[in-house]
């Protein structure tokens, strides 16, 4: 049986595993990116998200809409109802071409945890990217010249809570007009 070429494009999604603005901005930017490349155009991005109530499901599909659409990604949203997010992710994304995660640098002594958590979040996935973005990271299109207004919600470690803030773009005005 021949070895599979490293280089070749897998089969499956771009699987990217939504906690939020901090890494989500940059990590969607990554798996649309991915997709741009010819090769990739055939493997289809999800935005998926763990909540652990099915409550919170019908909002958050309609928040991963909303911001697919602000971004003007083409991705298909998934919510996942599961009490333990680590098993979501190796079920849902088992045939994904790759998964895209967020972290956070560990606190100085934290990094032996740190490890350990990311080993589980990646468990038996053949590819993964780990994500950290520095921030600065905005997915609103700046060509807007109309007042938009939008809520972004903050998704809360694992549960299905959200903080939310309102912030306001002000439309461009052009002398004489």
């Amino acid at each position: 049986m021949p070895e599979d070429d490293p280089w070749d494009v897998p089969d499956g999604t771009i699987d990217v595993w939504w906690r939020g603005m901090t890494n989500g901005g940059l990590m969607l930017l990554l798996a649309h990116l991915l997709h741009q490349n010819p090769q990739w155009r055939r493997n289809r991005i999800r935005v998926l998200r763990v909540v652990d109530s099915s409550e919170a499901e019908s909002e958050v599909r309609q928040h991963i809409e909303n911001l697919c659409a602000t971004a003007r990604i083409a991705a298909e949203p998934g919510v996942v109802v599961h009490h333990a997010p680590e098993l979501a992710i190796q079920q849902v994304s088992a045939g994904a071409a790759v998964v895209v995660l967020g972290m956070e640098v560990p606190p100085e002594g934290d990094e032996s945890a740190f490890v350990n958590r990311m080993e589980q979040l990646a468990g038996g996935l053949p590819r993964v990217l780990f994500v950290c973005s520095a921030g600065g990271m905005e997915l609103e299109s700046r060509s807007c010249r109309r007042q938009v207004t939008a809520s972004v919600r903050r998704w809360l470690p694992f549960g299905f809570g959200f903080e939310t803030t309102r912030s306001t773009k002000q439309p461009d005005k052009q002398a004489g007009g």
